[in-house]
């Protein structure tokens, strides 16, 4: 019987599971970090110009400048109320589908 050969396969195999438990941790906490950041970056992702305006007598925030965002409308379209239309939708008839033989 060749326990020393035996022994010797089993701490490497023991070594081998520990290298790839420590590979496995760094993967899931880099994966994890990497989420983190991009779903960051998306969330802030402005599909709109910002524009920065300046504030006066706003003595409780202390803020200089507050960011307006436009998301690619004019002020003419907000302006605008909405109105009724001026005829209302009508029913599209049915067509008879053709019978099965």
């Amino acid at each position: 019987m060749n326990t020393p050969s035996r022994h010797h396969e089993t701490l490497r195999r023991d070594i081998a599971l520990r290298h790839l438990r420590h590979a496995n941790r760094w993967i899931l906490a880099t994966s994890a970090a990497l989420t983190g950041v991009l779903t960051a970056l998306t969330a802030n992702a402005s599909t709109g110009k910002i524009h920065k305006t300046s504030r006066t007598g706003n003595a409780t925030r202390g803020d200089s400048a507050t960011a307006h965002h436009t998301f690619g409308h004019s002020d003419a379209h907000r302006s605008q109320p909405l109105s009724p239309p001026k005829q209302a939708p009508q029913a599209v008839p049915a067509t008879p589908s053709s019978p099965e033989e």
